[in-house]
Protein backbone atom coordinates (compact mmCIF):
# COMPACT_ATOMS: atom_id res chain seq x y z
CA UNK A 1 0.00 0.00 0.00
CA UNK A 2 1.34 3.44 -0.95
CA UNK A 3 2.08 5.89 1.84
CA UNK A 4 -0.03 9.04 1.72
CA UNK A 5 2.06 12.14 2.28
CA UNK A 6 0.12 15.09 3.60
CA UNK A 7 1.65 18.42 2.74
CA UNK A 8 1.35 21.27 5.19
CA UNK A 9 -0.48 24.32 3.90
CA UNK A 10 1.36 27.33 5.30
CA UNK A 11 -1.16 29.84 3.98
CA UNK A 12 -4.01 28.53 6.14
CA UNK A 13 -4.64 29.57 9.71
CA UNK A 14 -7.39 28.71 12.15
CA UNK A 15 -10.46 30.89 11.87
CA UNK A 16 -11.22 32.22 15.33
CA UNK A 17 -13.96 34.08 17.15
CA UNK A 18 -14.37 35.18 20.74
CA UNK A 19 -16.87 36.94 23.01
CA UNK A 20 -15.93 38.73 26.23
CA UNK A 21 -17.83 36.89 29.00
CA UNK A 22 -17.47 39.88 31.35
CA UNK A 23 -19.57 42.26 29.26
CA UNK A 24 -23.38 42.30 29.17
CA UNK A 25 -24.00 44.05 25.86
CA UNK A 26 -27.64 44.72 26.78
CA UNK A 27 -26.46 47.12 29.49
CA UNK A 28 -24.32 49.06 27.01
CA UNK A 29 -25.19 52.50 25.72
CA UNK A 30 -23.47 52.31 22.30
CA UNK A 31 -22.58 49.23 20.27
CA UNK A 32 -20.12 49.82 17.44
CA UNK A 33 -18.40 47.54 14.95
CA UNK A 34 -15.69 47.46 12.36
CA UNK A 35 -15.28 45.07 9.45
CA UNK A 36 -11.94 44.76 7.66
CA UNK A 37 -12.35 42.95 4.36
CA UNK A 38 -8.86 42.17 3.14
CA UNK A 39 -7.73 40.25 0.10
CA UNK A 40 -6.99 37.14 2.22
CA UNK A 41 -8.76 37.53 5.56
CA UNK A 42 -11.78 39.32 6.98
CA UNK A 43 -11.92 40.54 10.57
CA UNK A 44 -14.89 41.94 12.44
CA UNK A 45 -14.80 43.58 15.86
CA UNK A 46 -17.73 44.57 18.06
CA UNK A 47 -17.33 47.05 20.90
CA UNK A 48 -19.72 47.94 23.71
CA UNK A 49 -19.20 51.42 25.16
CA UNK A 50 -15.63 51.43 23.82
CA UNK A 51 -14.70 48.03 25.28
CA UNK A 52 -13.86 44.99 23.16
CA UNK A 53 -16.86 42.69 23.22
CA UNK A 54 -16.35 40.23 20.35
CA UNK A 55 -14.28 39.52 17.28
CA UNK A 56 -14.01 37.10 14.42
CA UNK A 57 -11.25 36.30 11.94
CA UNK A 58 -12.13 34.32 8.83
CA UNK A 59 -10.98 33.82 5.25
CA UNK A 60 -12.14 36.27 2.61
CA UNK A 61 -14.19 34.81 -0.20
CA UNK A 62 -14.59 35.95 -3.79
CA UNK A 63 -17.14 38.71 -3.05
CA UNK A 64 -16.52 41.49 -0.54
CA UNK A 65 -20.18 41.91 0.58
CA UNK A 66 -20.49 38.18 1.24
CA UNK A 67 -17.15 38.14 3.07
CA UNK A 68 -18.24 41.11 5.22
CA UNK A 69 -21.49 39.38 6.16
CA UNK A 70 -19.65 36.13 6.90
CA UNK A 71 -17.03 37.94 9.03
CA UNK A 72 -19.64 39.84 11.03
CA UNK A 73 -21.77 36.73 11.46
CA UNK A 74 -18.75 34.78 12.68
CA UNK A 75 -17.86 37.51 15.19
CA UNK A 76 -21.44 37.48 16.52
CA UNK A 77 -21.84 33.69 16.41
CA UNK A 78 -21.18 33.11 20.13
CA UNK A 79 -23.36 36.05 21.18
CA UNK A 80 -27.03 36.94 20.96
CA UNK A 81 -26.20 40.36 19.43
CA UNK A 82 -27.79 40.86 16.01
CA UNK A 83 -26.58 43.22 13.30
CA UNK A 84 -29.71 45.30 13.99
CA UNK A 85 -28.40 45.94 17.54
CA UNK A 86 -25.24 47.64 16.23
CA UNK A 87 -25.50 51.43 16.35
CA UNK A 88 -22.66 52.25 13.97
CA UNK A 89 -20.32 50.24 11.74
CA UNK A 90 -17.16 51.12 9.82
CA UNK A 91 -15.84 49.23 6.79
CA UNK A 92 -12.13 49.11 6.05
CA UNK A 93 -9.63 47.12 4.05
CA UNK A 94 -9.45 46.11 0.42
CA UNK A 95 -13.24 45.64 0.23
CA UNK A 96 -14.23 48.55 2.49
CA UNK A 97 -16.66 50.14 0.04
CA UNK A 98 -18.60 46.87 -0.19
CA UNK A 99 -19.41 46.31 3.50
CA UNK A 100 -23.23 46.34 3.40
CA UNK A 101 -23.78 47.00 7.11
CA UNK A 102 -21.30 49.91 7.30
CA UNK A 103 -22.39 53.52 7.53
CA UNK A 104 -18.91 54.71 6.55
CA UNK A 105 -15.72 53.37 4.99
CA UNK A 106 -12.25 54.40 6.15
CA UNK A 107 -8.84 53.48 4.74
CA UNK A 108 -6.66 50.97 6.56
CA UNK A 109 -4.05 53.65 7.24
CA UNK A 110 -6.59 55.83 9.04
CA UNK A 111 -7.84 52.82 11.00
CA UNK A 112 -4.28 51.93 12.03
CA UNK A 113 -3.73 55.48 13.26
CA UNK A 114 -7.00 55.51 15.22
CA UNK A 115 -6.25 52.09 16.68
CA UNK A 116 -2.77 53.14 17.77
CA UNK A 117 -4.20 56.28 19.36
CA UNK A 118 -6.87 54.18 21.12
CA UNK A 119 -4.24 51.84 22.53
Amino acid sequence: MAEVVKTQEFWRWPETNWVNPDIDWKKGQVITAGVDVGSVSTQAVIMVDGELYAYGNTRTGSESPTSARKGMGFALEKSDVKIENIDYCIGTGYGRVNVPMAQQSITEISCHARGANFM
